[in-house]
């Protein structure tokens, strides 16, 4: 019948693009083609009771040569060989991609969410409100690290905002050493200018006061050879002066 072609088609699409299907700890099922640009059609989903599980983990969609396709999340139940290969592959795909195993790693993180969701996934299949509680767990602890994100890109931006105003301030600082500094500089010299020149002052001064001692010795010891003199004619005048008048008479 024509249902019965057009469902084998739908298949024969979803093999083809099983290999474009993303690489996800999360389970999916094959991927089905939902509409093609080419000639604008659309196909319906081939399964109906997924919606339960798409609430709690939405399908995943990308676009291939023109048509989008669509992954669902998988509904098959998970056993304890599942659980151990998903430690597994795990283990495995941190390993692969490099992820760091301490401090903040973006690739670690990814596939901690991806195993995260399969555990939500697998115990969603079995009891959809603990997929919800599950959910609800996941949603709150990323809120609760995009806050924290958000606080800590805020605390880096007034950090470095002070270390720029402490840079700017600095900067400042600096230049009124600087100028403190040359100022100083120009004192000191000023100092040692005023130095010299009381130096040649006091010099000056004292050559100064040796010469008028010398001028007053000079004068004093005149004076005392005029007194000396003088006083010696004085002594000597009472004995020479009656041979001066003799000589005259």
């Amino acid at each position: 019948s024509s249902a019965e072609s057009d469902g084998y088609k739908r298949q024969g699409k979803e093999k083809k693009a099983s290999g474009s299907a993303t690489r996800s700890l999360l389970k999916y099922e094959t991927a089905f083609l939902v509409s093609t640009n080419k000639q604008g059609e659309s196909l319906p989903p081939l399964r109906d009771n997924t919606m339960s599980i798409q609430d709690l983990l939405p399908s995943h969609t990308y676009e291939e040569n023109g048509q989008k396709w669509q992954q669902d999340v998988s509904q098959t139940p998970a056993t304890r060989d599942d659980i151990i290969n998903l430690e597994k592959e795990l283990t495995s795909r941190l390993k692969q991609e490099g992820a760091k195993e301490s401090g903040i790693c973006p690739i670690r993180e990814e596939l901690h969410k991806q195993c995260f969701d399969e555990l939500i996934r697998q115990i969603g299949i079995q009891c959809l409100e603990r997929g919800y509680v599950l959910k609800d767990v996941r949603d709150t602890y990323f809120e609760i690290k995009d806050k924290y994100k958000e606080l800590c890109e805020s605390m880096l931006g007034y950090g470095i905002r002070r270390c720029i105003q402490g840079e700017v301030k600095r900067n400042s600082v600096d230049t009124e050493i600087r100028q403190i500094e040359e100022d100083c500089s120009k004192l000191q010299k000023s100092v040692a200018d005023l130095e010299k020149e009381i130096t040649a002052k006091e010099q000056k001064a004292t050559e100064e006061d040796a010469e008028s001692e010398k001028e007053h010795q000079a004068v004093v010891k005149d004076k005392k050879d005029k007194i000396t003199t003088v006083s010696y004619t004085h002594l000597k005048l009472p004995k020479i002066l009656p041979m001066y008048i003799s000589v005259v008479a």
